[in-house]
């Protein structure tokens, strides 16, 4: 399982799997939602409202990897129209996140001629690139809480660090050495992993890296109380 979300009421985890979008409740087990005609690569939901509906997007791998939005019924998140395509060029987009108030995206491009975090808004128009790092390998942006920052991690050129970015403006300032950021529900650390199995989480201020157990892929709860992750 990768790209998981939880519902605002916590009591569902989303998360896609293969060609999947499946959903986990607390109460009922594991449900398939959507299935595309090909592996989904990302995956991110936003809820707007407490009837404005739900918006995912996911990468696709298709050759060129491009971006598409898919509608959700935001209660029983089943696909109420279909795929739209928001972010296409010659060369390859992946890793979307939408902004927590659901008005930008945050994906990573080559089409500059390295791999960078780029914003554009909801529709996936004014593309903007946000990072210059001249990255081999960028991923995983994730938004800050309060929507003013993104974290992500790139490889310059060899050596992966987490970096974080205003996405409005601003240079990228490496916090710490690692890889698949997550933000703490108040926006003071990243949770993130170290090597192949070593979750970590790390002050966003000063860097200070405070080791935690093995894992991968971590997910914090919206209370900030528990981590969900991969073990071995």
């Amino acid at each position: 399982p990768r790209a998981s979300v939880w519902s605002r009421d916590a009591t569902r985890l989303i998360f896609s799997e293969g060609a999947g979008i499946l959903e986990w409740a607390r109460e009922g087990g594991v449900r398939t939602l959507y299935t595309s005609g090909s592996p989904l690569r990302d995956l991110s939901i936003v809820w707007q409202g407490s009837s404005g509906g739900a918006r995912g997007v996911a990468a696709v791998p298709r050759g060129d990897a491009d971006i598409w939005a898919l509608p959700l019924d935001p209660e029983t998140l089943v696909p109420t129209g279909p795929a739209l395509q928001l972010a296409r060029s010659t060369l390859t987009e992946n890793h979307p996140r939408l902004s927590p108030d659901g008005t930008r995206f945050a994906f990573v491009s080559t089409r500059g001629g390295s791999s960078e975090v780029w914003v554009a808004d909801a529709s996936g128009e004014n593309p903007r690139q946000v990072s210059n790092l001249g990255s081999f390998i960028s991923g995983y942006p994730r938004w800050s809480p309060d929507g003013r920052r993104i974290a992500f991690h790139a490889r310059v050129p060899n050596d992966a660090n987490l970096y974080v970015v205003d996405a409005d403006a601003g240079v990228p300032r490496k916090v710490a050495p690692g890889t698949a950021p997550v933000w703490s529900p108040d926006g003071r650390y990243l949770y993130a992993v170290l090597g192949a199995f070593g979750l970590f989480r790390v002050a966003v201020d000063n860097g200070i890296v405070e080791p935690l157990f093995e894992g991968q892929f971590p997910v914090v709860t919206l209370d900030g109380s528990r981590i969900i992750y991969a073990g071995r």
